[in-house]
Order: C-alpha cells, then sequence, then structure tokens
C-alpha cells in the first residue's frame, strides 16, 4: 500500500498542564477498527511505548489475556474501587463496568502511553491536563465494519444479530466525534497505519521540546535584560 489518509485537524493545547513525565497517546475508533492488532505491534515496534491495561467487569472472552488485555475483576470490586477514587475514568456499558486506573498512567520520563479509549473518555485526558496525542482510526467503508461485526461469536460478545447491529450503531455514533481528535488515519494496512502513528509521535513530541526549549530560553534572556527592559538593552 502506497497512500494512507491521515487529517490533521486543529487541537487545542491551552489547557494543558506540563508537569507529566510522559505523553498519553490515545487512540480510538470504532468496533473492528483493528485497534487491538495496532496497537500490540507499536507496543512491540518500541520500546518506549506501554499500554494502560484497564479493569472490566465483564466477562473474560476465550482469546483474552488477564493483565494483557484487562484486569478482570468482579462487579463489587469495581464498585469498590470507584469509591476509592482509584480510576481515572470509568463507564458502564450493556456488557459491564470499564476503567481506567489511575496507578496505570503513573509515567517515568520518556514513557508513551498508549489508552484505547472511545471518544467521552478523550475529553477527560484532555481536562486532566496529560499532554495528550489523539488518533482515531477509521475503516475504510461502513460495510468493513459492518460485515466483522455480523461475522463475530459469542466468544466476541456477538450472540445475536440484535447484539450486532446494536455494536454497528454505536459504531456509526462513535464515527460522528472523530473530527475532535488529532489525527484521523483509515487502518487499511496494520503495518501502514503503525509507521504512521509512530511518526505522528515522534513529530508531537519534537513540538513538545520546542516549546519547552523555547520557554527556557526565553527565561534565560530576560534575565540579561536592564531592570527597564524597555530600552531593549542588554547587560554585557
Amino acid at each position: 500500500m502506497k497512500f494512507f489518509d491521515v487529517c490533521t485537524v486543529a487541537c487545542d493545547r491551552r489547557n494543558r498542564m506540563k508537569n507529566h513525565n510522559g505523553v498519553v497517546l490515545i487512540i480510538s475508533g470504532p468496533s473492528s477498527v483493528g485497534k487491538s492488532k495496532v496497537i500490540t505491534k507499536i507496543i512491540e515496534s518500541d520500546i518506549r511505548y506501554i499500554k494502560a491495561i484497564s479493569c472490566t467487569s465483564r466477562t473474560r472472552r476465550v482469546e483474552e489475556k488477564e493483565g494483557e488485555d484487562y484486569y478482570f475483576i468482579s462487579e463489587q470490586e469495581f464498585h469498590r474501587r470507584i469509591k476509592a477514587s482509584e480510576f481515572l475514568q470509568w463507564k458502564k456499558s450493556k456488557y459491564g463496568y470499564y476503567g481506567t486506573p489511575l496507578a496505570s498512567l503513573q509515567l517515568e520520563i520518556g514513557q508513551i502511553c498508549i489508552v484505547d479509549a472511545d471518544p467521552d473518555s478523550y475529553y477527560v485526558f484532555k481536562a486532566m491536563g496529560y499532554e495528550v496525542i489523539s488518533i482515531y482510526l477509521l475503516p475504510n467503508s461502513l460495510e468493513t465494519i459492518k460485515k466483522r461485526l455480523y461475522s463475530r461469536g459469542p466468544d466476541r460478545g456477538i450472540k445475536t444479530s440484535e447484539d450486532a447491529r446494536l455494536r454497528f450503531n454505536s459504531s456509526v455514533e462513535s464515527i460522528k466525534s472523530c473530527y475532535t481528535y488529532d489525527y484521523l488515519i483509515v487502518n487499511d494496512d496494520e503495518t501502514t497505519t503503525t509507521d504512521t502513528i509512530t511518526r505522528i509521535v515522534d513529530t508531537e513530541i519534537l513540538k513538545l521540546e520546542k516549546d519547552n526549549l523555547y520557554k527556557k530560553w526565553f527565561s534565560l534572556i530576560q534575565n540579561y535584560y536592564t531592570e527597564e527592559g524597555e530600552d531593549g538593552k542588554l547587560i554585557v
């Protein structure tokens, strides 16, 4: 594949705090767009990347692994953690509770934490002041995700055609919110998408470093000006 679709959209950084060591990479998208495979490829390609493992009260599926896909806990334990304010954000769906533990976002300098989040969660991370890079994965057509959803079995949460229909409708609603993200990528090919995302992240990190360096040097230069500062003379 020679071409990929990337649409850069406006990103308001004015309210972001600067006291977090790492960067949060939010990857969202409709059901069956291929988020999990892309995230796995990114983590395998670069040691800087880690994944924020969410907690859920739903039943573990056959292919899922404890501590890799989710932390599977009881509904009672989930409620205990809500009361203890252990989640950055949480929600209840038809299948159970989902939440992002605060502990999973204690980042070291240079780390990039990938969060598989829905559009609503995206706003939570921004409001909390994290340095956020947000990417929304799109399918090449609605028919693609419709076909994938209807081909899923009970082990993937689709027990009836009604389940597939509801999940498809939810996916369509999710896509309506994609314009608020920093980047939109059509996920035609997982390898191409992975390469595109890592290039985007490297570019965004350079922009953050530029901002920090500018502030540092602006402050240093200001210290050389006379107290009046109006004539622009430097102390030599």
